[in-house]
């Protein structure tokens, strides 16, 4: 389990080195006094029993220092774990929360909202997305005729959003991807952010059609009016651009919105009062 290092006692610390240097000082001192009382031809027995004394105190000191050797190399090896924990998950400056410890709303910009939709591995660009990467978001669409028979419909790509960013991938939301699976998967789920309008769009278009990711440079950030998708703007793309005529097939009529006729106000009539009589009157 890391260690805060803020809650080390260092008073205690202190106080043990206070202790041995005291010992030592205590068995200097001993020395000194066992030697002067030898030079005064002291009693050989309080001598001896003096000597053993020493030597006790001096295994209690290396006993001691042995102890406190081992903590210190204890806490150094907690130090060094602390030290990796904080490399692998680094933190923000201005003390601000780690990227790993984020959650997805705080994650997500404000104004925006997380939706999360599944999208076919191929159609994500391969599966070659990060959590953070921009993308513009493309949807093939079968638009009815008829909403009473919608199995009579014509088909038109159209990019539906651009410069979306992708907030997670499965349940990563910072952590480089990894490719690999994520060429196994055969789809993925990609939550982006998006406003309430896009949010609603994303949902019915994927309900109703086929979504398709484009991937952006980090460093470009404008938004083109694309034209859709389909046979007339093909041909008209490479008639423009290659002069080549293609003969593509006549788009059938898209379904128009019924307007309702604006009523018209009877014409007021104008009678004139002459003299008392209608104009003409005899």
């Amino acid at each position: 389990m890391p260690v805060d290092l803020k809650k080390i006692d260092k008073k205690k610390a202190g106080i043990i080195i206070v202790a041995i240097v005291a010992g030592l000082g205590a068995v200097a001192l001993t020395n000194n006094y066992i030697n002067s009382q030898v030079s005064q031809g002291a009693n050989p027995e309080a001598i001896e029993q003096m000597m053993g004394k020493i030597q006790q105190l001096e295994q209690n000191d290396q006993a001691l220092y042995e102890k406190q050797k081992a903590a210190a190399q204890q806490l150094s090896q907690q130090i060094s774990a602390v030290a990796q924990q904080r490399a692998q998950s680094p933190t923000r400056e201005s003390g601000e929360k780690s990227p790993v410890a984020d959650s997805l709303a705080l994650r997500t910009p404000s104004n925006k909202r997380a939706i999360t939709i599944q999208i076919q591995t191929l159609s994500a660009v391969g599966g070659l997305l990060n959590p953070g990467d921009y993308v513009d978001i493309l949807a093939h669409l079968d638009i009815p005729l008829d909403l009473e028979n919608p199995a009579q419909a014509f088909k038109t790509i159209v990019t539906l959003f651009q410069h979306v960013q992708i907030l997670a991938i499965g349940t990563n939301v910072s952590q480089p991807s990894d490719f690999e699976s994520h060429q196994k998967a055969g789809s993925l789920p990609i939550t982006f952010a998006v406003d309430p309008q896009q949010a609603e769009l994303l949902t019915f278009a994927e309900k109703n059609g086929k979504l398709q990711l484009i991937l952006r440079s980090p460093e470009e950030d404008l938004s083109y009016q694309v034209e859709p998708a389909n046979w007339g703007s093909l041909e008209k793309y490479l008639q423009e651009t290659q002069g080549i005529d293609i003969n593509a097939p006549a788009e059938p009529n898209q379904p128009k919105k019924k307007t309702a006729t604006p009523k018209r106000t009877p014409a007021r009539s104008i009678q004139v009062i002459r003299a008392g009589k209608p104009d003409g009157g005899k």
